[in-house]
């Protein structure tokens, strides 16, 4: 006579006592040994990663400041957009005539002359967008086009892949927006051109941790909060960034082991099956 089989089945009546112990139970211990082992492993190798997420999205954030800085720079204190629209576009041919020989580095050239060319064509109808819109509603738009900005290229960097054209669709939406309210062609023009540059063409010339690119932008970053809001914003300022990249990991990394639940790979085998209800 062929021995029945137990079925881990809790609806299911079977002719085992309660306190029936199958063979698979063993091996179930085993597995959920193992399963505990790969998670505390996982655990400690995510540290690493933690910060460095927590790190690459700071980054982001600096650099995306910089579309309001420029903005400010023209539109509320009315400097010759030139100068630095000069300086900035020697610094990308430099870094690309540097780099000559990567063939991604001759992509880029050719989309940013294409780029360029556009906006110089589209600069004096971007300048007249948004004429008969409200200032407010022109900031606020600015801001969730930020957010969304940060959002999807943290996103796509969060998963290990390169951002995609969506968020440089995105930055560009906001730029548009934003030039929308310059008052001249010109300004027009050398706020796209420098915020292409700064935004989507050097982050792919120079890494965001590279010394020099990193001093160079806290240095203009801090210094404009400085000079514009006073010293005791850009303290402040400083304190939430120092936060985010000391305290913040911490907290995270301290959730992740203490609350936070691992996708176990037991429950594909031992999560019970539905029921089958008579009808």
């Amino acid at each position: 006579m062929k021995e029945k089989q137990w079925h881990r089945k809790l609806w299911m009546k079977q002719d085992f006592p309660d306190t029936y112990t199958d063979k698979d139970f063993f091996k179930f211990l085993d597995e959920l040994n193992a399963s505990k082992y790969n998670n505390a492993n996982k655990q400690s190798v995510d540290r690493q990663k933690i910060r460095k997420d927590f790190l690459g999205f700071y980054h982001l954030v600096l650099n995306t400041s910089f579309v309001y800085l420029i903005f400010c720079y023209l539109y509320y204190y009315e400097y010759d957009p030139l100068p630095p629209s000069i300086v900035m576009t020697a610094i990308i041919t430099g870094c690309i005539l540097y780099k000559s020989q990567e063939k991604n580095n001759l992509i880029t050239l050719k989309s940013a002359i294409l780029i360029t060319f556009t906006m110089l064509i589209l600069s004096p109808v971007i300048k007249s967008l948004s004429r008969s819109s409200a200032s407010d509603s022109i900031w606020t738009l600015s801001f969730w086009l930020s957010v969304s900005y940060l959002y999807v290229n943290s996103s796509s960097k969060k998963h290990g892949n390169i951002p995609t054209n969506l968020s440089t669709n995105i930055l560009l939406a906001n730029v548009a927006v934003l030039a929308s309210r310059l008052s001249t062609t010109t300004q027009v023009f050398c706020f796209m051109l420098l915020c292409v540059e700064v935004n989507i063409i050097l982050p792919t010339l120079v890494s965001p941790h590279n010394i020099v690119y990193s001093l160079t932008s806290h240095i203009v970053v801090y210094t404009f909060v400085t000079t514009t809001l006073g010293i005791n914003y850009m303290i402040s300022t400083l304190i939430i960034a120092t936060a985010f990249q000391v305290l913040f990991p911490k907290w995270f990394i301290y959730w992740k082991l203490h609350y936070h639940r691992y996708d176990n790979s037991l429950l594909s085998v031992w999560d019970p099956a539905k029921p089958i209800l008579d009808r």
